[in-house]
């Protein structure tokens, strides 16, 4: 059995055999965003459309392995397309197509291509009538009973652009540093335009993402999975004193919890000394009481003074509060006398 490659010279083959190529290639749809896009008509909008110049493959549904055409109308915008007067009742969806006609394969005489209106039925739920074979759908024209002239308010474009067909390019074909963010336009890749899992880590190189390349606002916490971050995930030096906001507040139940960081302790305050309800939820390791109010603590974080004069002489009496308050109000679950000898140190 002998192969018969294409453009040989000395060889016949069919158009079909060209077709193929395409078929091979490109999706069905437009070539260009402006293509054949449907438009009331220019000179003052009535019962026709326009159609803008330009390119579309359309598959061939003729007959068996028909393959795709290239059809091209660069020249000028098709004018006049007729829409059929409106009914006299309910809705009617007309669809305006890109009609190839090849008598060789199956579709009706002409051996062209036109641009082409399938009227539906009118009714109170309109649905879009049948495509016809070997044709590419440009737009809906929806027309309502009393409609007496059509508006681009009264037209759905459906269009779609021609792409390469599954796996005419795989990442296998791309080499390496070809595709960089200076050649992508802004807003060309969005999560919306992602599959689930497209972006993993296994497929981000070291150092990819750094915190000079997000921009501010880009991670917040409703962005974060569950146990996204936590302390196994954070290198050493990671979060420092410099990367913290200044102390912030937030309303809970008993009022309002703050916090200071003074050495190497972090101090835990309300602004009502009223004990937190049993029910309050409160970070993993605190206890649901009042007893995590440290005392000797003014609601801004400074030190209690009397006529100018701290209540401490010096800080080994500071750190013996600290130590007694912990052992002996229990502000955590566990652990409070090591954190009070941790304290002192």
């Amino acid at each position: 059995m002998a192969f018969q490659p294409n453009y040989m010279q000395n060889l016949a083959y069919p158009a079909r055999w060209c077709r193929a190529d395409l078929d091979n290639l490109y999706t069905e749809g437009i070539l260009g965003s402006g293509s054949l896009l449907v438009t009331q008509r220019a000179a003052g909008a009535n019962m026709t459309v326009d159609v803008a110049a330009g390119v579309g493959v359309v598959q061939g549904d003729d007959q068996a392995f028909q393959g795709k055409y290239l059809v091209r109308e660069q020249a000028a915008t098709t004018s006049g397309v007729t829409i059929t007067a409106a009914p006299g009742s309910n809705t009617r969806h007309d669809l305006v197509v890109l009609k190839v006609r090849d008598s060789n394969a199956g579709g009706p005489a002409g051996d062209d291509a036109i641009i082409q209106v399938i009227a539906g039925t009118a009714s109170a739920t309109p649905v879009d009538p049948a495509v016809p074979a070997s044709a590419l759908v440009l737009a809906r024209v929806r027309v309502a009973s009393g409609t007496v002239s059509i508006t681009n308010a009264l037209i759905d474009d459906l269009r779609v652009p021609s792409r390469f067909v599954h796996n005419a390019v795989d990442t296998a074909s791309i080499v390496d540093a070809n595709v960089t963010t200076g050649k992508l336009a802004a807003s060309a890749v969005t999560t919306a335009k992602l599959a689930d899992n497209a972006v993993t880590n296994a497929k981000i190189d070291a150092g990819a993402v750094g915190t000079s390349k997000i921009t501010d606002g880009a991670v917040t916490l409703a962005k974060l999975a569950t146990d996204s971050v936590n302390v196994n995930r954070i290198v050493d030096g990671a979060v420092s004193e410099a990367k913290l906001a200044a102390p912030s507040s937030s309303s809970v139940a008993s009022g309002t919890i703050q916090c200071r960081r003074l050495g190497g302790m972090v101090f835990v305050w309300t602004a009502s000394t009223a004990a937190i309800a049993s029910s309050q939820t409160l970070p993993v390791g605190f206890r649901p009481a009042a007893t995590v109010i440290f005392p000797c603590v003014y609601l801004d974080g400074t030190w209690q003074a009397s006529f100018g004069q701290e209540h401490f002489a010096s800080p080994f009496e500071e750190t013996t509060a600290h130590v007694e308050s912990i052992i002996r109000r229990h502000p955590f679950v566990y652990g409070n006398k090591r954190t009070a000898t941790a304290s002192a140190s």
